[in-house]
Order: C-alpha cells, then structure tokens, then sequence
C-alpha cells in the first residue's frame, strides 16, 4: 500500500477535509442515533455471518452502532475505516458496550475507494448507509472484492432511489401519494439530490447501488429491494442483501 503521506493525500483529494469543529458535531449527531430504525432486519442480515469468520471490516463504521449486531463474537478482529476521525471515540464507546475488547478493534482513518489493507486478508466486509455517501462506488466495490478472501461475504443495506420512472401524463393526487411503482418518488429524489449531497455530507437520494454490486465481480449475490416506513419518503427505498466473492 501507498506510504501515509501518499494515502492522506489521496483521502483528502476523493473526501475533502471538513474544519475540525464540523468534523466533530457531525460525529457527535450521527452519535445521537442509536441504531438504523430497522434493527430487526438488521440483526437477522448479520446472523448471517459466516460463524469461522475471524477478520471483519466496516466501511464508513461511523460510531460503531453495528456493533451490538456482533456481539457475542469475542473471536473477532474487527476493523473500521471513516473519512471523519472524529468518529473514533464513539465507535470505541459503542464497542465497549457491546462487550468487546479493546484490542479487538482498529479504527483507520480512510475511504473506501483505496481501503489500506492487505489483498484477501478479510473474511466479512460490511457497508450499511455507506454507499449513498461514497465518491466512486465502483472504485469501493472493486476494494471491497480486493480485500475479501475467496469465498468471504459482503453483507449490505442501503437506501437507494427509487426504481420507477415517472411518465409525463397528469396523475390525479390519490397516485402522487400512492405511487405504487416510486415513479413520483424518483422524479423527486432527482430534482432534491443536489440539494442533498451538499446538506448531507456527499449523501445521495438517487443512486441505483444494487447495479453497482451486481457489476462487480461477486460469485453470487442474495439481494431485496423494499420500502420502509419513514417519515421522510425520500429516504424509504432500501436494499440488503449478502454478496459472496
């Protein structure tokens, strides 16, 4: 891998360096959610973990709340890149918590676009609301299949846009609010996602991410697409799935 200079360089070139104070309320916000909303599925797409899985990696690990999905698993070595530094303390609260060792766990400051680990060192690699934000999601894909031993397993749940494509006939407003295809739902997302990205750190509204996963190169891929109750629409077309190198 490239020398720490040449890495930092590269971080700051796909994930511009935010001021310090920024960094950190950002960290300190996403720390005042305590899980995803959906945790049933979440813990059921986990239990899926390969039981002689031994390294672990988490892309955009954040504050560490996927830790409690693991659990119980005191054989791990679990591994955290973020782009946000700030996110370590939590990441380590959240950790301890969750009843893990300290020297279970490493935190990297790094992307996913160039993840600074060994060429199949990694059993499981996990990406949940990650992939919305990441500047290039093939050059992630293609990192994530790089760091994945033969046969390792790459668990995922993402919002997404959603897939219908609008028609330009007048719809009466029982279809608007129906919407039953997420025609109405997409134009939306389209028109709001510039908004978005700049307001939510790189987060898109529309990104098609399953394509991306399906394009690379997976033996196999067990994937659902689904609408979630939220109270914000924009955000309530999801995907999870497991992919298999």
């Amino acid at each position: 891998m490239e020398d720490g200079s040449s890495y930092q360089d590269f971080i700051q070139r796909i994930h511009p360096k935010k001021p310090r104070w920024i960094e950190k309320l950002y960290a300190k916000f996403m720390n005042s959610f305590s899980g995803s909303g959906f945790d049933k599925d979440t813990a059921k797409l986990f239990s899926q973990i390969d039981g002689r899985a031994r390294t672990v990696l988490e892309v955009g690990i954040g504050t560490g709340v996927n830790f409690k999905y693991l659990s119980g698993r005191n054989d791990l070595k679990i591994t955290g890149v973020d782009p946000n530094k700030s996110m370590e303390k939590y990441a380590v609260n959240s950790l301890v918590a969750a009843g893990f060792r300290g020297d279970q766990f490493e935190f990297i400051h790094g992307v996913g676009e160039k993840i600074p680990l060994e060429s199949s060192s990694i059993d499981v690699v996990i990406s949940t609301l990650v992939l919305c934000s990441v500047t290039d999601v093939s050059s992630t894909m293609q990192e994530v299949i790089r760091v994945l031993k033969p046969g390792g397993q790459f668990l995922f749940v993402e919002h997404v846009g959603a897939q219908g494509k609008i028609s330009f006939s007048f719809p009466c407003f029982h279809d608007l609010w129906m919407d039953p295809d997420g025609s109405w739902l997409n134009l939306f997302q389209n028109l709001l996602n510039p908004i978005q990205v700049f307001v939510a750190d790189g987060c898109h509204l529309n990104r098609d991410t399953l394509s991306f996963i399906r394009k690379a190169r997976f033996s196999s891929i067990d994937a659902r697409s689904y609408r979630f109750p939220s109270k914000n629409p924009l955000i309530s077309s999801y995907i999870v799935g497991v992919a298999r190198k």
